[in-house]
C-alpha cells in the first residue's frame, strides 16, 4: 500500500514536536541512529491511496506519518506522542497491516449488523414451531386457502370454470385424523374421507423431517406442474396427481392436518395431508382437469378477482359415472316417481337436477 503525505509544511506555525529517527551513513561506523526533532503542525493532511485523512484520525489508528526532506521518503515515527516514553517504529509495513486490519474489523461488523437484522423466514427447523402451523388455527386455515386459490389462478392455459377454494372442517377433522394416524406417504381409503354432500374426497400428502412453512408444501405439490401436459394423453398420475388435484375445476373445498410422528420408523417425521371436496383426478378427464378459456368465462356475473368463479355446488355426485349414466339413461336415473329412482337421484344429485353452478 503507497501511504504518502501531503499538506503541512515546515513552516512556523505551532505543533508538537516529534522525534524522527533517521538511519544515516557515520564514518564511525556502520548504521547508527541519530536523533533529530522536528515540528508538525496539528492536524495535517495525509493521503491513503488517494484518500485524504487528517493527522488527528491516523493517531486514533496509531499512525503518524511526518514527510522528511530527504528523498521524500516516509520515516518511522514513536507512537506514542510527546514525552520520554518508549514506543514502537511504525513503518509503510505496518501502515499496510493497520489499515487492513480496520477494513477487515469494519467488514466483520458489517456482516455481524446484516446477519442480526435479516429477517427473510426460516426455512426450516426447531425455531418453526409445530403449534404455529397448526391449521386448527384460523389464521392458518385462511393462508392454505390462499395458497390454493392462488396456485389455481395462475394455470396456464388459463381455464374459463376455475372455483374459488373455501375451508370445510368436515374435510379437516379427516385430514388431521389421518394425518395422526402416522402412516408415512399412504393415502387413507375412500370411506375414510368421505363427506356427506360430496362424497370421498381427494387426498394430498406432504412429509418433511422438520417443520417447514405450509407454503412450502402446497408449492411442493404445485410444482408438478413442470410434469404435465395439458390435453396431453400421456400424463402419469402418480408424478402429476398432486397437481391435478389441487387444480381441478370442480374442487371447492379444503381441509388440512398435519401431525409429528415422534415414534416413526426408521426416522421421526411431520405428516401434512389436505382433503379436497369434491374429489377429483378422474382418469378420463385428467388431461384436462378444467375448461381452457378466459378465467371466469363460465361464470362472468359471479367471478372473484377475475380468475375464479364463486358459482359451486353446495353438492355433488357420488357416483363417478353419473354423467355416463345420465347420457345413456337419463329418463331412468333421474326419474323420481319411484324410491328406485328417488335413490339413483340421492347419489346423482349434481347430474340430474342440472345446476347451473359448477358441480
Amino acid at each position: 500500500m503507497h501511504c504518502e503525505g501531503e499538506g503541512g509544511g515546515d513552516g512556523d506555525s505551532d505543533g508538537p514536536v516529534l522525534p524522527v529517527y533517521r538511519n544515516i551513513q557515520d564514518s564511525h561506523g556502520p548504521d547508527s541512529v541519530k536523533r533529530t526533532t522536528k515540528k508538525v503542525t496539528s492536524p495535517r493532511t495525509y493521503r491513503f491511496q488517494g484518500t485524504a485523512v487528517k493527522t488527528s484520525r491516523l493517531r486514533l489508528l496509531g499512525l503518524t506519518y511526518p514527510r522528511t526532506q530527504q528523498q521524500g521518503s516516509f520515516e518511522g515515527v514513536r507512537s506514542g506522542g510527546g514525552g520520554g516514553g518508549a514506543g514502537r517504529i511504525m513503518t509503510p509495513r505496518d501502515c499496510r497491516l493497520q489499515v487492513a486490519l480496520v477494513v477487515m474489523v469494519t467488514a466483520l461488523l458489517h456482516l455481524s449488523y446484516t446477519w442480526r437484522t435479516d429477517r427473510r423466514p426460516k426455512l426450516f427447523g426447531s425455531k418453526l414451531r409445530l403449534r404455529s402451523l397448526e391449521p386448527a388455527k384460523y389464521r392458518i386455515q385462511k393462508r392454505l386457502v390462499q395458497f390454493h386459490n392462488f396456485f389455481r389462478s395462475k394455470v396456464k392455459p388459463p381455464a374459463s370454470n376455475m372455483l374459488a377454494m373455501s375451508w370445510s372442517s368436515v374435510a379437516a377433522v379427516d385430514a388431521q385424523r389421518w394425518a395422526d394416524s402416522c402412516q408415512l406417504l399412504v393415502h387413507d381409503d375412500d370411506r375414510g374421507r368421505t363427506v356427506e354432500q360430496f362424497g370421498p374426497c381427494g387426498q394430498n400428502i406432504f412429509v418433511a423431517t422438520h417443520q417447514v412453512p405450509w407454503f412450502f408444501a402446497v408449492k411442493t405439490w404445485w410444482l408438478e406442474k413442470d410434469n404435465f401436459t395439458y390435453g396431453g394423453l400421456k400424463n402419469d398420475l402418480t408424478v402429476v396427481g398432486h397437481y391435478t388435484q389441487m387444480v381441478w375445476h370442480s374442487t371447492h373445498q379444503l381441509g388440512c392436518g398435519l401431525a409429528y410422528c415422534a415414534k416413526a420408523k426408521p426416522r421421526p417425521f411431520y405428516n401434512y395431508v389436505c382433503n379436497y371436496c369434491p374429489i377429483g383426478n378422474y382418469l378420463e378427464s385428467l388431461p384436462r382437469p378444467y375448461k381452457r378459456g378466459i378465467p371466469c368465462g363460465s361464470c362472468p356475473t359471479e367471478c372473484k378477482a377475475k380468475r375464479l368463479c364463486t358459482n359451486s355446488c353446495p353438492y355433488g355426485d357420488l357416483w363417478v359415472n353419473c354423467k355416463e349414466l345420465q347420457m345413456a339413461f337419463s329418463s331412468w336415473l333421474c326419474e323420481t316417481r319411484t324410491k328406485e329412482g328417488l335413490e339413483r337421484l340421492r347419489y346423482c344429485r349434481a347430474t340430474c337436477l342440472r345446476d347451473p353452478k359448477v358441480c
